[in-house]
């Protein structure tokens, strides 16, 4: 916890100027771990956001065009309570932090150096489960049962509007669930309810069925809920 501290110190120090902060004890401090630590180089290594996007309708982000509170692991090192966003077009994590004057600034962190983050509880990490190599996915488990959901958005061309050029679709999502060692890959209630054998597939036919269950529309909770069922099914015999 001490380090996670010391980080975090260090990122307000490297993103604060000093001439901005409202008391004395914190410049003072500030000014003491700057000059022992300095700014923090990993977090900061990225290019200036701005708005690309003007001439696209709707947004590419996870969540919304605001920012979430959550942490991100950057070249092995965690930094707790930080603003993020994610572009699901661009496939890039968008750091807010807190600049001169009280002016909001926007960074996007260098993708190869970012090895997890979370925005307002949901868990990404970067894998490389199919051939398409390293990608974010966000990670739901229960009860040793894993799902990977890499999350999407296209540009499309929009020619029916003379202000809006493009565009982004809703968020596509892609599917792998790790069970009983294998990865399996599923789209949807009938290529998911494939996965099992016998008896757990009627019993997986069941839940879905009465939970009314939509992949495209259920939250975090709701997967987890499918997941905990899922590692209580019987082990299926060979040949059934």
């Amino acid at each position: 916890m001490r380090e996670v501290m010391t980080a975090l110190i260090c990122l307000l120090a490297g993103f604060f100027p000093l001439e901005a902060q409202t008391t004395s004890a914190q410049t003072d401090l500030l000014a003491f771990i700057r000059e022992k630590h300095g700014p923090d180089p990993g977090l900061i290594n990225g290019i200036q956001f701005t708005n690309r996007y003007y001439r696209v309708k709707e947004h590419p982000f996870y969540r919304g065009e605001g920012s979430s509170r959550g942490t991100v692991t950057v070249s092995g090192r965690k930094y707790e309570d930080v603003l993020l966003n994610y572009d699901l077009y661009a496939q890039q994590v968008i750091l807010e932090y807190q600049g001169r004057n009280s002016g909001v600034g926007k960074i996007i962190l260098v993708t190869p150096h970012v090895d997890a983050f979370s925005l307002e509880g949901d868990y990404f990490e970067k894998r490389s489960l199919t051939e398409e190599g390293p990608l974010f996915y966000q990670v739901i488990t229960a009860d040793g049962v894993s799902l990977y959901i890499h999350w999407s958005k296209l540009m499309v061309p929009n020619s029916n509007d003379l202000h809006y050029t493009y565009y982004f679709s809703k968020a596509g999502r892609d599917y792998l669930l790790e069970f009983e060692g294998s990865l399996h890959p599923f789209s949807g209630p009938s290529s998911f309810k494939s996965i099992f054998r016998g008896e757990a597939r009627k019993q997986v036919r069941k839940y879905l069925r009465q939970h009314r269950f939509k992949f495209r529309e259920a939250g975090s909770g709701k997967l987890a809920g499918l997941l905990g069922f899922i590692a209580g099914l019987p082990q299926w015999e060979e040949g059934q």
